[in-house]
C-alpha cells in the first residue's frame, strides 16, 4: 500500500507512531509488498495529519535554500 505525505501509523501495543514526511513513490507492483509491523503486528493507520504536511514543506524549503 502506498503511503501519502502525512499518513500516521500507530502501534496499539507499545504506542509507537510513524508519520510519512515524504510520499512513498514505489511502483504500483511493489506497493503491496510494504509492511508496517511493530510488536509483531501491522500498525494501524490514523489517517493523514496536517502537521506532517507542514513539516514536509518546511524540509523541502530547507533543502532548496541549502543548495
Amino acid at each position: 500500500m502506498a503511503h501519502p505525505v502525512g499518513e500516521k501509523l500507530h502501534c496499539d501495543d507499545c504506542g509507537a507512531e510513524v508519520v510519512y514526511l515524504a510520499a512513498c513513490n514505489c511502483p504500483p507492483q511493489e506497493q503491496s509488498k510494504h509492511t508496517n509491523v511493530c510488536c509483531g503486528q501491522e500498525m494501524r493507520s490514523l489517517g493523514i495529519v496536517a502537521e506532517a504536511e507542514l513539516q514536509a514543506v518546511a524540509a523541502s524549503v530547507q533543502k532548496k535554500s541549502a543548495a
